[in-house]
């Protein structure tokens, strides 16, 4: 982590904790799960941005990040970890795990982690909660089954986007544990095909699949699939989409809120070069590596993305159907 990311994370921690304190003088209880706006994702997917765009709302607070293992510390206490998965059987309710993420959904459990990207104003004057998760992809249908929310809404981004941004961040993925993923675990033949897979990028690529395969597998209508592609060339008309989905009308202030840049993009990102912000991938990855990336999406049977910078909108149309 370099100096500037250093300061910007012990500043944000600060004023998480003020407005920790701040939150609980008001103390108003009065949120309800299903009037939260729940967003889901994959590291580097857009999912920061989506929540600024709809936390730009008045009224509207961002809640962050709620799973992080390391900043609430309640995420092991409550049986939840990374990307953990659950299956859909009626024995999966999961006590402890569903009363953690109710609490965060009425706000009865928000700590200083989870309220530093809210301004001092959103705390005051919070009225709805748009609750952000990039560990919560594989607890979607889980969370429809035991919990009274809102459709919640999947951001997908390119494989290649999200695997190029976090190798840049030089997150380094270890073999080990990718292919003893208990996702993983499930499909013995998909495992097959990756047991002898070692780059960096394939072993990312399983990591996106992991996340997003369940729910490209099927869709009951229980989640709004939206691709950060579709957000950078039409927000206006995404946003007008997903609102529709819950029978509202996107706020003026959401719109307006889509020339902003994510407070988590890094200063030399296409979008804060002035550059086509889906086209990063195209020079940092050789085509050989485009090609083992999108070898592996064809391992789980994902046709959603190609080497184009844009994904099958036909498809997601008819995820979403």
């Amino acid at each position: 982590m370099s100096d500037k990311q250093t300061v910007r994370r012990i500043r944000l921690i600060i004023k998480g904790l003020i407005n920790s304190t701040l939150f609980k003088l008001v103390n108003r209880n009065h949120f309800k799960s299903n009037d939260a706006i729940i967003i889901c994702g994959a590291m580097r997917s857009g999912s920061t941005w989506l929540a600024e765009l709809l936390s730009a709302v008045e009224g509207h607070m961002q809640v962050f990040e709620p799973l992080h293992p390391h900043y609430v510390k309640e995420v092991n206490k409550a049986g939840l970890g990374n990307n953990r998965y659950f299956f859909i059987d009626k024995k999966s309710d999961n006590f402890p795990a569903q009363y953690f993420i109710n609490s965060v959904l009425t706000g009865k459990y928000l700590n200083h982690w989870m309220l530093s990207q809210a301004s001092f104003s959103d705390v005051i004057n919070a009225k709805k909660l748009i609750v952000k998760f990039v560990r919560a992809n594989l607890l979607i249908d889980w969370m429809n089954k035991v919990l009274d929310i809102r459709k919640p809404i999947v951001i997908l981004r390119h494989p290649c986007g999200i695997i190029a941004s976090t190798m840049k961040k030089k997150w380094i993925k270890d073999k080990n544990q990718v292919l003893g993923h208990p996702y993983l675990q499930q499909y013995p033949q998909i495992l097959a095909k990756c047991k002898d897979l070692t780059s960096q990028e394939e072993l990312s690529a399983i990591l996106w699949c992991i996340q997003y395969h369940p729910l490209l597998k099927h869709n009951n209508g229980e989640y709004i699939l939206v691709s950060y592609e579709s957000l950078v060339r039409n927000g206006k008309d995404e946003l007008i989409k997903i609102y529709a989905q819950w029978n509202e009308v996107p706020p003026i202030e959401a719109i307006q809120q889509l020339q902003q840049a994510s407070d988590t993009s890094t200063k030399d990102s296409m979008i804060n070069r002035g550059k086509d912000p889906l086209a990063g991938w195209t020079d940092f990855f050789s085509n050989e590596q485009i090609d083992r990336i999108l070898n592996v999406l064809s391992y789980f049977d994902i046709q959603v993305y190609s080497k184009e910078l844009e994904p099958d909108y036909n498809l997601i149309n008819k995820y979403n159907n």
